[in-house]
């Protein structure tokens, strides 16, 4: 929450502010109470955002997991791009940030319900952990055809692209 709370407010200084005041008044409980008011405002602000004049959401959630909101901008079909390198070391992602889910058409993507996850929280089992380096061609094509991703390369090709499918912006 704290990372999203630095994002929210990155450039504008609110929480900088907001702690700097608290710092001066030297109480510990004032900054829980001013990052507590920080977290709900950075979460309405985004349910703003998405929140439309019927009350539902323009963003998407995960099937599996229920991560969200994911904007996937205006693009429906999903698997057009995915995989497909940007820049030098990038690649575009379609897959549900938390958990790797993938579906090739914004049709079967539920419309985000205005909740946020908490760590580590899931409606259901998220996937497990794919060790890349450990599968042979066969398995690296099974996967990458999975997330709609070419299946063409050397198996050091198939790594990487399986690899930055998993774990975009070289996470591991």
């Amino acid at each position: 929450m704290a990372d999203l709370n630095s994002r929210a407010d990155q450039g504008q200084g609110s929480l900088a502010r907001k702690a700097e005041l608290v710092t001066t008044a030297g109480s510990s409980l004032c900054v829980l109470h001013v990052v507590r008011c920080t977290a709900f405002t950075v979460r309405e602000q985004i349910r703003n955002l998405y929140r439309k004049s019927d009350g539902t959401y323009s963003a998407y959630m995960c099937k599996q997991c229920h991560f969200g909101p994911v904007d996937h901008g205006w693009c429906t079909a999903l698997n057009t791009h995915h995989g497909e390198a940007k820049g030098e070391t990038g690649h575009v992602n379609n897959a549900c940030p938390k958990c790797n889910w993938f579906a090739k058409s914004i049709s079967a993507w539920p419309k985000w319900d205005g909740k946020f996850q908490t760590a580590g929280a899931s409606s259901s089992s998220s996937a497990p952990a794919i060790n890349v380096f450990a599968l042979s061609v066969p398995e690296l094509k099974a996967e990458l055809k999975k997330y709609g991703a070419g299946v063409q390369g050397s198996k050091p090709v198939l790594q990487q692209r399986l690899q930055n499918m998993l774990h975009p912006g070289g996470a591991s």
